[in-house]
């Protein structure tokens, strides 16, 4: 294919006109019939803005001497009353001798048996907590459907007076639960003359505990994750699908539950496809894996399902820090919602992972396509096409200096070998020629700065999904895009990139690139490699991907052409590859006067 041809414009967007989400029928859990003194609501508080603390904090309590190995521990009993459900709460306390003074509620422990807990199960709950001998009064307060109900103990004052530290083990058994049972829980605690204490406080994002009775999928192969929302809620996510309000929800995985998670969508264009792509924000004192935000991406318009997670895996397996991706199937208030891909977020759990560890992170999201690194005047000037995911009270002074320093070099290989991490970066451009990453160049990546160690830049890929053949005029069979596009005299539909440009004109440079994708193609981008990797992600996502095509229609077709499809973009552009490489080499050292095969296809 000639390297000179003008490529066409983008592929019309899909219609923005979406289905209205059915409206889910909220679960009827009925009612939990406990052990009970009283009853209270419990106001949900989601959507407040975080803070810090997860214990109650409370003024000193006094201490007193610790019982002998003879003397009877306080023993904290329920006391006996009538439930509709029999459930019942058993509790045992011990001295602790060798503990020093507490001035709260401290937990030991808090579980479920079994855990997870699965429908139909009669479970145990098991809260285990330290506290001061002074407490006379301890409540366990349990909430599912919005109704509150307690569970009460009362100390016995003068076994505890001679205690300085206490543990209390409560034991609650449940009736059997059904599906999709979602119970909150926390503990209050009453001393005379102190306040009262609760856990978790009542002012922490997240001021209680919870479990779930969550299904397991059987056949499933892939990580399950489940959303509970409430269904008006569901409705006017949809309804204001292009804002970035976000919604409250509960979150599950591994049978672990992340509660008050904050819910929107992301991403622009896919905002307008009926199956969108979504972001998941977990509070600070209980985040996902280490993270504080999860993206689900939509893959409605991939064939195959699998070139965004191929894209990130190729990028990895080729020396780029890149983000972790997986498939993974997602449930909303207990209905089959989608299969999504799910994508790490580069924030601090990623800069750890990769050794990177206060480095500033900048994502480029130029609506007008200049997040090129072209210097951009004022420091202020990159907040528009620029967003800082780490460091940011640093500001834009770092990328403005890099920027201007790229623009106003006079020589190249001197910039580039004393400000960009080179072996990275040389990865970054070899693995984005091999996927044939067109929709990168001012936008949909990241530039980070190793502040701490290198104190040079490199990038990290973002926004994959028009890789392994998507063309921006709407096939999925292109794989002739040519090696230089993105610069200057090859721009492509969105423009080209300064820092790329720059770098291919430095034949050094040009050469240590041309060097590194021809050893990628014959260690990594070949079928060998790659064809075992779809043909085991086919095998996994299969039975979901059958289930999102029949919840969500669209333009593409069935799972198996599409894995094929993505094969057939792996061999056509091997070849193509190859044989500009073999061009190149052949016609990269010209007499003299002549101009090089790379200067004339620029």
């Amino acid at each position: 294919m000639n390297s000179n041809r003008m490529y066409g414009a983008w592929a019309a967007e899909a219609d923005r006109t979406s289905g209205v989400i059915r409206q889910l029928a909220a679960i009827s859990l009925g009612l939990l019939g406990f052990v009970l003194i009283g009853c209270e609501r419990h106001t949900d508080s989601a959507g407040r803005a975080s803070r810090p603390s997860v214990e109650a904090a409370q003024p000193a309590f006094s201490s007193g001497g610790i019982p002998g190995p003879d003397q009877p521990a306080a023993d904290l009993r329920a006391e006996p009353r009538g439930s509709p459900l029999h459930a019942t709460l058993a509790s045992e306390t011990r001295a602790l001798p060798d503990a020093t003074a507490l001035k709260g509620l401290v937990l030991v422990e808090a579980k479920t048996e079994p855990e997870p807990v699965a429908p139909g199960n009669a479970p145990r709950l098991i809260v285990a907590l330290r506290h001061g001998p002074e407490v006379e009064r301890m409540r366990l307060h349990l909430e599912a459907d919005g109704q509150t109900q307690e569970l009460e103990a009362k100390a016995d004052a003068a076994a505890a007076a001679a205690a300085t530290t206490l543990e209390t083990r409560m034991t609650v058994q449940f009736p059997s639960l059904p599906r999709g049972t979602l119970v909150r829980y926390w503990v209050e605690a009453e001393a005379p003359g102190r306040e009262l204490q609760r856990l978790p406080s009542q002012n922490s994002p997240t001021p209680n505990f919870a479990f779930y009775a969550q299904a397991k999928l059987l056949g499933c192969q892939l990580p399950c994750y489940e959303l509970k929302m409430d269904p008006k809620d569901v409705m006017a996510l949809e309804r204001n699908a292009f804002a970035n309000d976000t919604y409250p929800a509960t979150f599950v995985a591994n049978g672990q539950v992340y509660d008050r998670v904050q819910v929107r969508y992301r991403g622009q264009w896919a905002r307008s496809w009926p199956k969108k792509p979504l972001k998941i924000f977990f509070n600070h004192d209980k985040l996902f894996e280490g993270r504080h935000c999860l993206n689900l991406n939509s893959g409605w318009r991939d064939p195959a399902f699998v070139r965004e997670t191929l894209a990130y895996r190729t990028y990895a397996a080729c020396g780029v820090p890149a983000p972790e991706s997986r498939l993974v199937r997602l449930d909303l208030n207990g209905q089959f919602r989608g299969l999504y891909v799910e994508i790490e977020q580069p924030e601090k759990a990623f800069l750890n992972r990769l050794n990177l560890k206060g480095a500033a992170v900048f994502k480029a999201i130029s609506r007008s396509n200049q997040a090129d690194e072209r210097p951009l005047g004022r420091e202020e000037s990159y907040r528009a096409h620029y967003d800082p995911e780490t460091q940011k009270d640093d500001g834009f002074r770092e990328l403005r200096r890099f920027c201007q320093g790229l623009s106003r070099a006079t020589n190249t290989l001197d910039f580039f070998t004393q400000r960009v991490d080179l072996e990275k970066y040389i990865n970054y451009l070899a693995a984005s020629t091999l996927i044939q990453h067109w929709d990168g160049f001012n936008k949909n990546h990241f530039l980070v700065y190793d502040a701490r160690d290198s104190q040079k830049w490199l990038v990290v890929p973002w926004d994959l999904d028009r890789t392994f053949g998507d063309h921006w005029h709407g096939s999925f069979e292109e794989a002739h895009l040519p090696l230089l596009l993105g610069t200057r005299q090859l721009p492509g539909v969105t423009g080209w990139n300064r820092l790329a440009d720059r770098f291919f004109s430095e034949p050094v440079l040009r050469a240590r690139f041309l060097d590194r994708l021809e050893e990628l193609l014959a260690k990594q981008f070949t079928t060998a490699k790659l064809f075992p990797v779809l043909a085991r992600l086919e095998s996994e996502i299969g039975p979901e991907a059958v289930l999102d095509r029949r919840r969500w229609p669209g333009p593409t077709g069935d799972l198996h052409s599409g894995i094929a499809q993505v094969k057939r973009f792996i061999e056509r552009r091997r070849a193509y590859l190859l044989r500009e490489l073999k061009d190149l080499r052949r016609n990269e050292a010209p007499p003299a006067g002549q101009p090089s095969a790379l200067q004339s296809r620029r």
